[in-house]
């Protein structure tokens, strides 16, 4: 018997084939699974197995009836812009354009953050977002977020801590003033003193415009008030 026939047989089918058999071994789901609910705009990171082949097909249902899918080179993908909802997702593994069986789905919710998870001047970067501003904080942080750090300290200097000064020294003025029985030289200082703060806070002013037109360019969106 011809044994070697029958080898080369063997090994042949296998060379043509083994290809199909790896990328049949479907991925393993790890995160986020079904016992998984991220924070709303934060960073989710989707994580699979995948160690048959170079190549990962990801497809994930939207809660508006559409899907992310596509073919991708890495085992995990980064998102911070899924709304809240319902979200269901599976993975399989390529090989150029030949594709293999597809991992069991696994299905989570994307829930809202509690209140006050994130405050003061962090503007990016953080673990998820905070509900209670109009940006997102979990975003990357980017050279525009520069601006918005700016913005949000002029707006702290413009809205809390300026008007507290001007408050201050309205007070000042007025006892020095009275005080003075209206001596000459008290009312020059008062009036240089009101002048040097008067121009300070016009040019705050005039730069919290100036980076608010700048981040209006980006997107970005304001709520002063509430600084």
């Amino acid at each position: 018997m011809n044994y070697r026939g029958y080898f080369f047989v063997i090994a042949l089918f296998v060379l043509l084939f083994s290809p199909f058999i790896y990328i049949n071994a479907a991925p393993d789901l790890l995160y986020p699974t079904d016992s998984d609910s991220p924070i709303w705009k934060g960073v989710i990171e989707f994580k699979w197995n995948n160690t048959e082949t170079e190549l990962s097909q990801y497809h994930i249902n939207l809660p508006n009836g559409t899907a992310l899918d596509k073919i991708i080179s890495t085992s995990s993908i980064s998102t911070y812009d899924l709304e809240i909802g319902t979200y269901n997702w599976a993975v399989r593994s390529c090989e150029d354009t030949n594709c293999g069986s597809w991992s069991d789905s696994q299905t989570f919710n994307i829930i809202m953050a509690p209140s006050g998870t994130s405050s003061g001047l962090v503007i990016c970067g953080t673990e998820y977002d905070n509900p209670d501003t109009l940006n997102n904080e979990s975003e990357p942080c980017s050279i525009p977020h520069l601006f918005l750090l700016l913005n949000n300290l002029l707006n702290f200097a413009l809205w809390k801590l300026g008007l507290l000064i001007i408050g201050v020294m309205a007070v000042i003025t007025a006892t020095m003033s009275y005080l003075s029985f209206g001596s000459p030289e008290i009312l020059i200082q008062i009036k240089a003193a009101w002048k040097y703060i008067l121009i300070g806070y016009l040019v705050m002013l005039l730069s919290w415009l100036a980076i608010n037109v700048i981040l209006d360019f980006f997107g970005f969106k304001f709520q002063w008030w509430a600084i």
